[in-house]
This record gives structure tokens, sequence and C-alpha cells, in this order.
């Protein structure tokens, strides 16, 4: 599993200034008012507010029907910032005095208590698991480690691992062996457990989205109801945008490509009262070189050794953002046929593939993906 892959999006009469650049430590430091912007009626406005979180950056768009609620939204930042924070300080594997780090390292098979917030993503993790026959799997940090993509041997990985390392690695892992209890009410206690003490859990692979639904959530708290939340990339939207259905750019596949650089623009339109996510993952950020093939940090859990297949990018939309990133994930693992299977399971989830051929991308969807609402030149 992987951290996912950013798509760029794009919104109308927004001054879109850009984040700064993150802090090393990917530790939370800063949260700014960026930018409003009126309709030419002045009905409405809409407060753009932006920091840094998980090595990256997070931006939130929210529409305010009223100068009160324009005054309120502005005041937002620091209880946005210091919701990701706490996000942090559960779900981070790059941290060791995180709470599912410190349920990594338990050498027990006994339940462990954790906060209800935790137990629901991890719990969500394993459905999504059982759901793909296992294509996403949280449990696969020994494989990470093994191709240089867990915090532990970044950048330390230069050369394929033998296959008796890999199968070695592969009986390490598992997520029928990870338990998770939701707190369901009074006096049921949150827990996780684990069949084998060495099992660890890194749920990189769907925080970001996980996040993203934690800022919509207090955002509806405070009485707001038009919004974009996006975190590195993970975005979640309630109600219309400032002029119509937000748009959000999908990232072409390519290292090279800037945020700004989309294959296509997808108009989101949440039911009422309700919200929707969009995550993208995909092969073509976060590699290694080896000897002019590029090694993808997308693992397949059931060769143990990172995809190949033609599809780099999968982008997936429905209402929660967790199971959106956990399949987006799983859909480039399984390819495009792989996961065309299994969509059927998650009701209300509709996927966009990109293939690559040389240098040239093919753009295909499931029946019910939004369409395009790329402007014509």
């Amino acid at each position: 599993m992987s951290r996912p892959l950013a798509p760029a999006w794009l919104l109308p009469l927004l001054l879109t200034a850009a984040c700064s650049p993150p802090p090393p430590s990917g530790l939370a430091s800063r949260a700014a008012l960026v930018a409003t912007a009126p309709t030419s009626d002045q009905s409405s406005t809409s407060v753009t507010l932006a920091g840094d979180i998980f090595a990256s950056g997070w931006r939130v768009t929210v529409v305010a029907d009223t100068a009160e609620a324009a005054v309120r939204a502005r005041a937002l930042a620091p209880d946005i910032q210091a919701s990701l924070g706490e996000v942090e300080g559960r779900l981070s594997s790059w941290r060791a005095d995180s709470e599912l780090s410190r349920f990594s390292h338990t050498n027990s098979t006994a339940p462990v208590g954790v906060s209800a917030a935790t137990a629901d993503v991890v719990a969500a993790c394993v459905d999504v698991s059982a759901r793909t026959d296992g294509a996403f799997d949280v449990t696969v940090g020994p494989l990470l480690d093994l191709w240089g993509f867990s915090p532990r041997t970044k950048g330390t990985v230069t050369s394929p691992p033998s296959a008796g390392a890999i199968d070695a690695a592969r009986a390490r892992i598992g997520w029928r062996r990870l338990h998770a209890v939701r707190s369901t009410g009074p006096g049921i206690s949150a827990t996780l457990q684990k069949d084998d003490p060495a099992l660890t859990v890194d749920v990189t692979a769907v925080t970001d989205g996980h996040a993203a639904d934690v800022v919509a959530t207090l955002l509806r708290q405070r009485g707001f109801e038009r919004f974009l939340v996006d975190v590195a990339g993970e975005v979640v939207v309630a109600g219309p945008g400032l002029r119509g259905p937000w748009r959000v750019g999908i990232n072409t596949p390519s290292p090279d490509a800037a945020d700004d650089d989309s294959v296509r623009q997808v108009a989101l339109v949440p039911a009422a009262g309700q919200t929707l996510a969009l995550s993208t993952s995909g092969t073509y950020r976060e590699a290694w070189n080896d000897h002019g093939t590029r090694v993808s940090h997308i693992l397949n859990p059931a060769t143990g050794a990172p995809v190949t297949h033609a599809l780099v990018s999968c982008t997936i939309v429905g209402q929660d953002a967790v199971i959106a990133d956990a399949l987006s994930t799983a859909c480039v693992a399984l390819g495009e046929a792989g996961t065309r299977a299994v969509l059927p399971r998650f009701a209300g989830y509709e996927a966009l593939f990109i293939t690559a051929d040389g240098e040239r991308f093919a753009v295909t969807t499931s029946a019910g993906f939004p369409p395009d609402a790329t402007p014509t030149p």
C-alpha cells in the first residue's frame, strides 16, 4: 500500500495561491487564509484556507452565504490544523508515538484499546481487503520494508529483493490476521487485535482520505454545507461551488507533470446533504529506478512485488473518502479488468482508469463515473 497520489483540483473564481513547501518532518506548521472571492452579486463569498500536514499540504474552500458566515469561515484554520494534527497523532506510520504505531509494535495478541476513530479506519480497511480479495492490505509493511518504500528503508534499496526474501516477507503479512472492533455504544470499547504478535499495520494509503473526511465533518458541525476539502490530493466536496459543481482535475500520470496538468476535469455533484469523495492512486511518482526500469511503490500482496501492468492511474469517486482511498490503491494492484470485476461489490463507487502505451495515455471509466467537465479550448 502507499501514499495516494494527488489529483490537482481546479476551482472557478478562486485566487489559488499555493501552499508553502511542507516541512521535512511532515508535522503541522502553518495555517493561513489564502484568498476570498465574491460573486458578482456579492451574495456569496468563497473563503480559501491552506496549511501543511503529512509532509504535504491541505486546502479548504468554503462557500459562505452571508458576511457573518464568511467571518466564521476565515477563523476556521486553527481548528482545521488541529484536527489534522490529531489524525496524524493517531495514524501516522512515520511517528513512533502514534496510536497505530504503538499497536503495531505491541508484541501481543491480546485486544488493545484504541480510539473509536482509529478502530473505524482499520475496520474499513479490513472490509475493503475482504471485498477486493486481498488486493488492499494494510499489513504489507514487511514488503514495503523489503522494496524500500517504508519509513525505515525509503531511499536505501537499489535492487530488487530475491524471491526467497519476498516469500519470507509475504509469510509475515495477511489482513485476515487483523481484527478491529468498533465502539458501537456505551460499554463497548474500540479495540484492535492481531493473531500474530509480529503483525504490523500501516494505513498510510487511507490517512489522507480519512483526514479529509474529518475536516468535512468539522465544517458541517460548524454549519457549512458548501465546501471542498483537499488533503494531499484526496478530495471531499459538499453542496455546489460558487458557480455550479466543483470541478476537480485528474493529474496527468507522469512523474514530471505539474500539479495543474490534468488529463480530465470532473464535475462533482454530491446528493443534497451528503458529501462526495474523490481519490487517485498511481504508479508514476513514487518509485525508484532499477537499470532503467521504474519500480513502483504500489505492491500486489498476491505476488509480493510492485505492479507492472499498463494501468498507471485509477481514480475512485464515492461517498466515503476512506473507502475511495483504499479502493483506488486496490485498483492499481488489480489492474483495470480486476477492478471492474470487484467494483460491483462497492455500491455507489465509480472508477476512471488511465493506461499507458509508451508516451500515450488512454482514459476509460465505469458506467456511472461523473462526465468529463474539461473546458473546450
